[in-house]
């Protein structure tokens, strides 16, 4: 007896096809045997056929052990699908691919089911490990999302997932490795590949890519023709990887310096304090006197703007959204900010790190806190205020002079739209030129005007500035679901949305 005719009306669409059939023989089943298996499917078919799927699964594979039957552990690979049962599921489907008594009309069948099993209990493990994740146990994590990628190897979002969570757990061999794979098998395009690269030269890996315009810049020449379209990837582990750690060493903008516990912005110009998990939390006036006191004194730190704090945000990063190696151990909760919060008195905005988000507290509320100063011994680029936008009116165009980026002036011109809307109406976008783009997170709010609200933008050089969101081209998680924007009501620049909501985009070059 078999379940497969239940299966096709009830569930899995399946032909005539798939009905009851019968080996020639079965060399190696005694007779008694034989039957004793052929009523134990008879009453796991009728199990199947009363809901009970839990039940028919057992009842198929026992009778399959008794005598291999193809269809038997077929119809038991079935019943564990129904169930959801999907390891069990995989497990037997993958033994009737080898059954000798294989019907042929069934085998494309069988290998459909097994790939949709496979998908689908690689989606489960995907669940599980984003759970992981949050929960802040990246060891489980890590070792959930390298079990989704042997069922789904052609995931590519599987394996860097995988190797963020191997980095977090300080799971470097591992890591290395899912990076390496999701760098050979991403698409050219993909927004996350410099993301992961820069992944792997943290852990002291140095990637070589062929067969796109990466390659070429990097070797002064041209890609391979035979390899355009392709990626390959070389990597040389950083002979130094695993020494001792250095009292000063740099990770991308930042110097560190384990002896006095800072870390220098060489980019903005601020120095701050690196360790902070054993400072605990505090309301706003103990927070601001601890950094006006920190280290005696008399050195210049301070509690940090909104703006100033913002920049710390890191949104390749999953757990604490700020880099790990700069910064290390950062609570995963909101930090002060010394920025009043508009229309409630005695409330500030704070970052927190778990999301990159914004937001606002009471001064009473408790609190992190991470103290920062000037750094005095760097010359600052610093422009004055009314210099630093230089608008061309003829064009639309504003060029800030700080970032050296040139703005679409018209904050109304590109209407309202969802992400991908956005980014195909920048790249398309002719205004003195082409090469436009949407803003990443950091660029957006970097013209942000923290002294200015509804809206929070210089509006001379930028008029006609709605007090809406404008869409980054940053996402905010893998898959991509949801990205982030800057709200210009407030300055809020860490929030995110549906890639599919309705919001303004002003372009960047």
């Amino acid at each position: 007896m078999s379940c497969q005719a239940t299966l096709g009306v009830r569930t899995f669409g399946l032909t005539a096809a798939f009905l009851l059939w019968a080996p020639a023989a079965w060399a190696d089943c005694a007779p008694g045997a034989a039957k004793t298996a052929t009523t134990m499917a008879k009453t796991a078919k009728a199990a199947y056929d009363a809901g009970d799927y839990g039940k028919a699964m057992h009842l198929y594979s026992v009778a399959y052990g008794t005598c291999a039957r193809g269809d038997w552990v077929l119809c038991a690979g079935r019943a564990a699908h129904v169930a959801g049962q999907l390891d069990k599921a995989i497990e037997y489907y993958a033994v009737y691919a080898t059954a000798a008594d294989r019907e042929p009309a069934l085998v494309t069948k069988s290998e459909t089911y097994l790939a949709q099993a496979r998908e689908a209990r690689a989606d489960e493990l995907a669940t599980m490990a984003q759970r992981a994740a949050l929960s802040g146990d990246h060891a489980m994590a890590a070792a959930t999302w390298a079990n989704a990628t042997k069922l789904q190897p052609a995931r590519v979002d599987l394996w860097l997932q995988a190797g963020i969570e191997a980095q977090a757990a300080d799971r470097r061999e591992d890591a290395v490795n899912a990076l390496r794979m999701y760098m050979s098998r991403a698409p050219l395009e993909a927004l996350e590949r410099s993301s992961a690269r820069e992944r792997l030269r943290q852990l002291g890996v140095y990637v070589t890519l062929f067969g796109n315009p990466e390659s070429a810049e990097l070797h002064g020449g041209k890609p391979d023709p035979a390899t355009r379209g392709t990626t390959q990837v070389e990597v040389s582990v950083n002979p130094t990887a695993g020494t001792p750690a250095q009292v000063r060493f740099r990770v991308g903008r930042f110097q560190v310096d384990t002896e006095t516990g800072t870390v220098t912005d060489e980019q903005a110009g601020l120095v701050w304090q690196r360790d902070v998990a054993a400072v605990g939390v505090r309301s706003f006036d103990d927070a601001r006197g601890f950094c006006e006191h920190l280290h005696s004194g008399g050195q210049g730190w301070r509690l940090p703007s909104l703006v100033e704090l913002r920049g710390l945000v890191d949104t390749t990063q999953t757990a604490a959204r700020i880099d790990p190696k700069a910064f290390p151990d950062t609570p995963t909760q909101g930090f002060w900010t010394t920025t009043p919060a508009a229309g409630e008195l005695g409330a500030f905005w704070r970052v927190n790190f778990a999301s990159g988000g914004a937001g606002q507290v009471r001064s009473t509320e408790l609190q992190r806190l991470r103290c920062v100063r000037v750094n005095a011994a760097q010359t600052v680029d610093k422009v004055a205020v009314n210099k630093r936008y230089q608008v061309d009116t003829t064009v639309g165009t504003v060029y800030d002079a700080k970032t050296r980026l040139t703005w679409q002036r018209n904050g109304l011109a590109g209407g309202q739209r969802s992400w991908i809307e956005a980014g195909a109406y920048c790249a398309g976008l002719e205004l003195s030129g082409r090469g436009w783009r949407v803003p990443s997170l950091d660029e957006l709010k970097s013209i942000v005007d923290d002294d200015r609200l509804n809206p929070a933008i210089d509006v001379a050089a930028f008029p006609d500035t709605p007090t809406q969101g404008f869409w980054t081209s940053t996402p905010y998680r893998l898959p991509i679901s949801d990205a982030w924007f800057v709200d210009f009501r407030d300055g809020s620049g860490s929030v995110f949305r549906s890639v599919e909501a309705q919001l303004r985009v002003r372009c960047v070059r």
